[in-house]
């Protein structure tokens, strides 16, 4: 027998703390690469009445999701950009994130009556995804002239939640807080250890990722763990001093030692 088991208690557990921690926003949960591998038409149905949006990363997702007939905000993000993308985000209601000025070459290209919302993502220091800071009043300059685009909501990522006095996370926080006040959009900020570290950067938005599932190791106790995985003792071994396991023996033992089979692979 070998059972992966979902927890509900625990994640009603995570998205409730997460709800009384940032009462005053939004909550955006990340469900992206089948929900974490917890199964995305299990998790996303049970959250639904407690998050204002999930966050998706292929359309494939998207489209589940609309079979399973969820109904709040989707957003499509860590995706390559091109005009059938667009074109099926509009046409399914999800949101985009855009994170390289290159692709709104491909978002001019795109003739629509329906409305399109971007979520504009910016390099504040994380320097992976998003857009400098340099070309912003470019980029939503040529957004707010596209008239299918609705709403812009801006985000960026935290190098170093963990750690709200890192010199990288002040420093994220003055650039990011500084682009806010000049533009008066929508935010976001603060991912799961955002949210538990950064109160003053709750914004309009929190993104609720490796937390929902219970996996932020340094906050043992809050975050409860989702996942599960129950199975048999196959056999029992017992080893001497020195002896290996494994293929390439990679584990020796230091002491005699016994060890458990499980059935798993």
């Amino acid at each position: 027998m070998r059972q992966a088991l979902i927890s509900k208690k625990a994640l009603l557990n995570n998205i409730l703390l997460v709800k009384n921690k940032a009462k005053d926003s939004k909550i955006m949960a990340y469900i992206k690469a089948n929900a974490y591998g917890h199964g995305l038409s299990i998790i996303a149905p049970f959250i639904e009445p407690y998050v204002d949006g999930v966050t998706v990363s292929d359309f494939e997702s998207v489209e589940l999701l609309k079979k399973i007939n969820f109904k709040k905000k989707i957003v499509l993000t860590s995706v390559l950009l091109n005009r059938n993308i667009c074109e099926k985000a509009i046409e399914y209601n999800v949101d985009l994130v855009v994170y390289d000025k290159k692709q709104l070459n491909v978002l001019k290209k795109i003739d629509s009556k329906l409305k399109l919302n971007i979520w504009l993502k910016i390099n504040t220091g994380m320097n992976r995804l998003g857009v400098a800071i340099k070309d912003i009043d470019l980029i939503i300059k040529q957004l707010s002239d596209l008239s299918y685009i609705k709403d812009i909501v801006l985000m960026t990522h935290c190098a170093n939640a963990e750690q709200k006095d890192h010199i990288v996370t002040v420093k994220q926080i003055y650039l990011f807080n500084k682009i806010v006040s000049k533009y008066k959009l929508e935010s976001c900020f603060a991912n799961t250890s955002g949210i538990i570290n950064m109160t003053n950067m709750h914004l309009d938005w929190v993104r609720l990722g490796i937390g929902l599932y219970g996996a932020l190791p340094y906050k043992q106790g809050m975050f409860k763990p989702v996942l599960q995985i129950k199975t048999q003792v196959l056999t029992i071994q017992l080893l001497h001093k020195g002896d290996y396991v494994g293929y390439d023996s990679c584990w020796q033992a230091k002491k005699d030692t016994k060890i458990a089979v499980i059935a798993l692979g």
